[in-house]
């Protein structure tokens, strides 16, 4: 056992856990706003978010379980559905009880005296309801510290998961993700105390009640709870010297059960279970989809030798986004130290090599997110590592704690330039210009998918420029689509064109998948009657600094407004 691992009072956890919570406040509580919708129209109910289906998305599906549609969203189960409409009901209420919601109404403007103001404020509760899990993340992982390490491994690993990238997008959007991983981190806390201070009835519950809510949210977070069965069994085992008892096996099956329990409620299995098998089926094709390499979004490995290097490298990459390379190669470092003295601390371990290893035999797409849940399955071993470098030498403990403090300032800079590209992203200043330059009744026409578009007065409106079929269907880009979008701006007249990348876009690319480039690169060049008069991309806080890309062009992106002849 590492030296501090012994408990503490409950006094000093209690300071430590608050003192945690507040730091993570304080980090992911600016911009959590960013995105929220601005519902002017009934095209304009989405946040900006890529999978963000707030505010009206959870509401649609608790809707749905009494009276169905035939068009459910099926991507996740409903445990994020039931939060985010548990903590919108007091506002609905509120506005019913006071005429602001009157003739409630599942179409456009949903029986809101406004819908831009209450859509904006249902969005921002179901962003905080996030960020709470966020907070919940980072204190979980205080807790895995301060229990195993002693308070300085509780303060790196926590400030490792608080800071790794990118956490604090995830915090402040309406995915599931987030949701998954606190609870995750909340069940991996639990397991932390019953592998160093033993299993109590208490530690297996809240371990398996936070098993089955992580499910019922994502499935994801399968992967990390697979070895878990078995690491309590043996260590039940050991602590009650044999399990032929009723004592023995009582706390694992309360843990079983609660955790069953837990995914019934959370997922909506109890309540509406074809839904949930419906649910199973839809996630299982998109699986045989990415496999197959199907979507245009994406990057997707084939089942191949070759395909197998790829996607190894690609995960480790990923984890390298998200941990810094400094941060990666400690925690690797911290890992190998732990499995190689074989004490108990060596089952914290499987957890994270269960998930990295079922995400590559399952998933075979490599996204950040897909690889941010083992940030807090892996920051302990970061604090591992340099403990175990000062126990050993001096000089090796100070050239650890080194490289911890350069992954960890990389990490906050980060953290600070995205926060800052949140909060000054470019679609708030197209959105003052365009109210400046625009009246209603003007039209504007952009290219792929609606949600990314700044905020639009009422007055305005906006309409495709070219049909948009979502990520599973390549675009039209050839010379005669641009020919007929050409032809039919000339009917139509819009006031403007946009161009703004969103998540079909080529990496790198400054317009939508559906914008066909040679037509984009003539009016950049003034090869059309269409000139460019605004670009907007707020510049990054540290533009010297090595940046990871996100899953999606979704934060600040560059946009391009083209005016035409008339």
């Amino acid at each position: 056992m590492l030296a501090g691992a012994s408990p503490s009072s409950a006094r000093t956890l209690a300071r430590g856990h608050v003192a945690a919570a507040c730091l993570a406040l304080l980090l992911f509580l600016p911009g959590v706003w960013w995105g929220v919708p601005h519902a002017t129209a009934p095209e304009r109910t989405r946040p900006w978010g890529v999978d963000d289906e707030t505010p009206l998305g959870p509401l649609a599906e608790i809707h749905n379980i009494v009276e169905p549609k035939p068009d459910r969203n099926l991507g996740y189960p409903l445990m994020y559905s039931f939060m985010s409409s548990a903590a919108s009901a007091p506002l609905l209420g509120w506005w019913y009880v006071t005429g602001d919601w009157t003739s409630p109404s599942t179409v456009y403007p949903y029986g809101f005296r406004d819908p831009a103001a209450a859509i904006a404020r249902l969005g921002l509760v179901a962003h905080l309801v996030t960020m709470i899990m966020a907070i919940a993340t980072v204190v979980a992982c205080f807790d895995i510290g301060r229990v195993a390490l002693g308070r300085a491994g509780a303060w790196i690993t926590a400030a490792t998961a608080a800071l790794a990238f990118p956490m604090a997008y995830y915090a402040r959007t309406g995915n599931v993700d987030m949701t998954m991983i606190g609870f995750s981190a909340i069940a991996h806390a639990a397991f932390t105390r019953c592998v160093v201070l033993g299993i109590t009835r208490r530690r297996a519950l809240v371990m398996g009640a936070a098993i089955g809510f992580a499910l019922a949210t994502k499935e994801a977070a399968l992967g990390a709870f697979l070895p878990l069965p078995f690491l309590m069994l043996w260590l039940r085992r050991n602590q009650a010297g044999e399990l032929r008892s009723w004592s023995a096996w009582r706390p694992l099956l309360a843990a079983l059960l609660i955790a069953f329990l837990s995914l019934g409620i959370g997922s909506g299995l109890f309540v509406d279970p074809g839904r949930y098998f419906d649910h199973l089926r839809f996630i299982s094709g998109r699986l045989d989809t990415l496999a197959a390499g199907g979507t245009q979004v994406v990057p997707t490995f084939a089942y191949s030798a070759a395909g197998h290097v790829a996607y190894a490298r690609a995960l480790v990459h990923d984890l390298a986004d998200i941990l810094s390379w400094p941060g990666l190669l400690l925690a690797f470092a911290g890992l190998a130290w732990t499995l190689a003295r074989r004490d108990r601390l060596a089952l914290l371990a499987a957890p994270p090599i269960a998930y990295v290893i079922w995400i590559f035999l399952t998933l075979r797409a490599a996204q950040l997110r897909y690889m941010l849940p083992v940030a807090p399955l892996f920051a302990p071993f970061i604090a591992i590592a340099v403990q175990r470098a000062l126990a050993t030498r001096r000089s090796l403990g100070t050239a650890a704690a080194a490289i911890a403090g350069v992954a960890l300032a990389l990490l906050l800079l980060r953290s600070a330039d995205l926060s800052w590209q949140m909060l000054r992203d470019s679609r708030y200043a197209a959105a003052e210009w365009l109210r400046e330059h625009t009246a209603p009744g003007d039209r504007i026409e952009y290219f792929g998918p609606s949600q990314k578009l700044p905020p639009l007065d009422s007055g305005i409106v906006a309409a495709f420029a070219a049909p948009y079929r979502g990520m599973y269907v390549a675009p039209d880009v050839s010379d005669a689509a641009a020919d007929r979008i050409l032809a039919g701006w000339l009917v139509r007249r819009p006031a403007f064109v946009i161009a703004i990348a969103d998540f079909t876009s080529e990496p790198g690319s400054p317009h939508s998948r559906s914008f066909p480039p040679q037509l984009f690169t003539a009016m950049l060049g003034n090869g059309t009657a269409f000139r460019l008069v605004a670009f907007f991309q707020t510049p990054r806080l540290f533009p010297w600094l090595s940046m990871p890309a996100l899953d999606y062009p979704t934060v600040n992106p560059p946009i391009r407004l083209f005016r035409g002849p008339w």
